[in-house]
């Protein structure tokens, strides 16, 4: 997901926010379920992520869950036992959870709190969360906010969610906000999102839109993904997003892509896209990556994915990517990929790339990383 921006800062997203860990907590992506099943050591007591515990020992008030929150700041990280206390005091009062939220000083741990409160708000009373966050937030809190109720009530409702879009007037927390709808959304509402997206007049919204849905939509399921992708939009859309949507599917798929790419007509778009695809191939099958690049007959693009296939090759293996490139038929060929794969190693590590000289004196391609490491 994308940043959201706001002058001279970069505030990270709530997807991010829910993926970093915060000095105070983890957020609940990164809490291991409980394996009930397991036997406990003898004396052990339970932790507080364990669903088994006794309910005396959860907080009955809101001001013990704050007291105990605080008490974990003060002796640091303690991930699922804070994730814990913030699920109690939601279902206490998720007015206080956000007004306690509201008072931390900046950081990563407000920004989590923030998203885990606003988020699990808007799943029970997403009008009641953005009304709060409208009211009693202001800058990088409010967007932060506003941005977890949309991604919480896009999960169950994203017409809800695409209302509290049409709200807003900022174009980049228009753009954080459709972030938000696309990535709550997509699991279960991806229909929508496709007759919502295709919807959109020209403009901001409808490229935000278009972007953030072929991004997370051929992270998961590609091939549908393609079909309302090649269905949907302008010629010109499916330029610019045809390497988002060949670069995820290759990952997934690299068969169906590749069947999907040879049967582009668009030269602008094929060209694109076979240089990341060929890119993304690299990490998965070299091999096979290397056979379909060599069989291209437009010698533009054949160089071109060659060029991108020895640099991607080289980071993960060297010797398969040299020898490669030094067995090429055309002679041409051979110096572009080989120059390719020494400047990307030299940038990518002048160490590996000295070993490497060091271990093949002699060898064919030796000009080509010798002049690779002294241009650093």
């Amino acid at each position: 997901m994308r940043f959201l921006k706001t002058p001279g800062t970069y505030l990270k997203s709530w997807a991010i926010g829910s993926c970093l860990a915060a000095s105070l907590f983890v957020t609940a992506c990164d809490v291991p379920k409980p394996d009930k099943s397991a036997p406990k050591p003898s004396g052990q007591k339970n932790n507080a992520i364990d669903s088994d515990h006794d309910s005396s020992d959860k907080p009955k008030d809101f001001a013990s869950i704050a007291k105990s929150l605080s008490a974990l700041q003060s002796r640091g990280a303690q991930g699922g036992e804070a994730v814990e206390l913030l699920t109690d005091a939601l279902e206490i009062s998720p007015k206080q959870a956000a007004e306690w939220a509201s008072t931390l000083p900046p950081g990563l741990n407000k920004d989590a709190c923030l998203e885990i409160i606003f988020k699990g708000w808007s799943q029970k009373a997403p009008k009641d969360a953005a009304q709060f966050a409208k009211v009693h937030l202001k800058g990088v809190d409010y967007r932060l906010a506003l941005a977890s109720v949309v991604e919480g009530a896009a999960s169950s409702s994203p017409e809800t969610a695409a209302a509290f879009l049409a709200s807003e007037t900022e174009p980049l927390l228009r753009n954080a906000l459709i972030d938000s709808l696309v990535s709550g959304a997509i699991a279960d509402h991806s229909e929508f999102l496709a007759e919502w997206a295709a919807a959109l007049p020209p403009g901001n919204d409808r490229t935000e839109a278009i972007s953030s849905l072929v991004e997370e939509w051929s992270t998961r399921r590609p091939a549908e993904c393609e079909k309302w992708f090649t269905r949907t939009l302008t010629p010109e859309e499916k330029s610019e997003q045809a390497v988002t949507l060949v670069t995820n599917w290759s990952s997934l798929n690299p068969r169906e892509a590749r069947a999907w790419l040879d049967a582009q007509t668009n030269p602008e778009l094929k060209n694109n896209a076979s240089i990341a695809f060929v890119e993304s191939w690299a990490f998965v099958d070299p091999a096979a990556a290397s056979q379909w690049a060599a069989g291209l007959r437009d010698p533009v693009l054949k160089k071109s994915a060659i060029e991108s296939l020895a640099a991607s090759w080289v980071v993960n293996d060297t010797a398969g990517a040299v020898e490669w490139a030094s067995k090429l038929p055309d002679t041409s060929l051979q110096q572009t990929a080989l120059q390719a794969a020494f400047e990307r190693l030299a940038g990518e590590s002048p160490a590996a790339l000295e070993y490497w000289i060091q271990q093949h004196p002699g060898h064919p391609a030796l000009l080509f990383a010798q002049a690779a490491l002294s241009e650093q």
